[in-house]
């Protein structure tokens, strides 16, 4: 420890010398200049990891009880996509529990952990690759709990670096990308949820609130639609959001009506998305992350497939939506919310369309 100490200050006092506009940080986690305090569980200074949900069983609740400067670990596994299985887990051991599968899950307690935090907030899968599909659901719904927190409460919080991109074999991980390059679900949130500009939900003493944040270095002027949406599909109130964001700000554009507070937030959930010349912004929210409590209704999809596009319409609200096929290629878009009657078209980035074609999968929640 005495050897370790005197390294990082030697290391310090040469980069101090050779350039004084770096600072020198020594590890992570880290409470400060040469601070190795208690940085897994102290948010209130340098960065932190916090991996109580995944580690010690906690809820996804947990992530909103920490209020991190910068959060450099944090993570959730889930199990390789049904395309991915296939090309390591022969058919007669698609399950996973079986011996091919497990051999592909390295930590101990891995598919306990995802199982059983099934049964706190979804309503169980019925097959294999519904598992599959739920598992990776969960994984990006914890992730997302966390970073829409942290997003929230900048500029507290200023950055965040879950764990883990990518695998370098095909395995059951905390990844958000697979082995092969596909996207798993998780990585489409975070395409959206680390977003410069981005509208996110807050709960904070009881009152909801809509956040508008731009990270960016030029002031945005965001055109959105908020709407209340019962489980068959009617937009039961709709609140138009226009706004210009400053340059790296976070402002509060909506807050929920007190008039709402008799409203039984189960009834429905709250959608926002923004069209403009930026990237659509889209999030939604639920009144619980036990979303095996809410009344959805199972939606029927309508798959149409012109070249590499694809155009999806529900007759009722669906969540989730991810759609997956067994050639090489990613979607532009995934593992979102299909609004009942809206047709949305997504673009196939590959080049065999003849074979994502034959093999295209469409999942959602209530599938």
């Amino acid at each position: 420890t005495v050897n370790y100490d005197r390294l990082n200050r030697m290391i310090e006092q040469v980069i101090g010398q050779q350039d004084d506009s770096r600072r020198f940080w020594p590890s992570s986690p880290c409470n400060g200049e040469l601070d190795f305090g208690d940085a897994w569980h102290d948010d209130s200074k340098g960065d932190m990891h916090f991996w109580d949900v995944w580690h010690s069983g906690k809820s996804f609740a947990a992530y909103l009880d920490v209020n991190p400067r910068f959060c450099s670990e944090f993570g959730f596994q889930s199990w390789p996509s049904f395309a991915e299985v296939k090309q390591f887990v022969p058919e007669q051991d698609w399950n996973v529990t079986s011996a091919t599968f497990e051999q592909h899950q390295k930590n101990p307690r891995g598919n306990s952990i995802i199982t059983e935090m099934f049964t706190r907030y979804y309503r169980f899968p019925t097959g294999f690759e519904q598992m599959l599909y739920l598992s990776q659901v969960q994984q990006a719904m914890a992730i997302k709990t966390a970073c829409d927190h942290w997003r929230a409460i900048s500029p507290v919080c200023r950055g965040m670096l879950y764990w883990q991109l990518n695998d370098n074999w095909p395995v059951s991980s905390w990844s958000s990308l697979e082995y092969s390059g596909r996207w798993k679900q998780l990585h489409h949130h975070t395409k959206r949820f680390f977003a410069p500009q981005y509208l996110v939900f807050s709960e904070h003493k009881g009152k909801l609130s809509l956040h508008l944040l731009n990270d960016g270095k030029q002031s945005v002027t965001v055109n959105a639609q908020l709407q209340w949406v019962d489980w068959q599909g009617n937009v039961k109130q709709q609140w138009p959001i226009e706004h210009t964001a400053s340059p790296d700000s976070n402002t509060v554009v909506w807050q929920l009506d007190d008039e709402f507070k008799a409203l039984d937030l189960k009834s429905g959930f709250f959608y926002v998305e923004s069209h403009g010349a930026q990237t659509r912004i889209s999030n939604t929210w639920f009144s619980t992350h036990e979303l095996k409590t809410l009344p959805m209704e199972k939606a029927n999809i309508e798959v149409s497939i012109v070249d590499r596009q694809i155009t999806l319409v529900a007759d009722k609200p669906a969540f989730f939506v991810h759609l997956e096929c067994d050639t090489a290629g990613r979607f532009d878009d995934s593992s979102f919310t299909l609004l009942a009657n809206q047709p949305l078209t997504i673009t196939f980035l590959g080049e065999d369309l003849a074979a994502m074609a034959d093999s295209l999968r469409i999942y959602h929640l209530m599938h």
